[in-house]
């Protein structure tokens, strides 16, 4: 269990989405933790 309890598909679904869109052009080299809140 994480601290903010365990992630349904569509919050992670909508990560990958935000990801493949174009708001998100000029990321590079980041990482995105979906983790419920357990890495700092």
């Amino acid at each position: 269990m994480t601290p903010l309890g365990y992630a349904y598909p569509h919050e992670i679904a909508g990560a990958f989405a935000y990801l493949g869109s174009s708001e998100a052009a000029y990321i590079t080299g980041s990482i995105l933790s979906i983790d419920g809140a357990i890495t700092a």
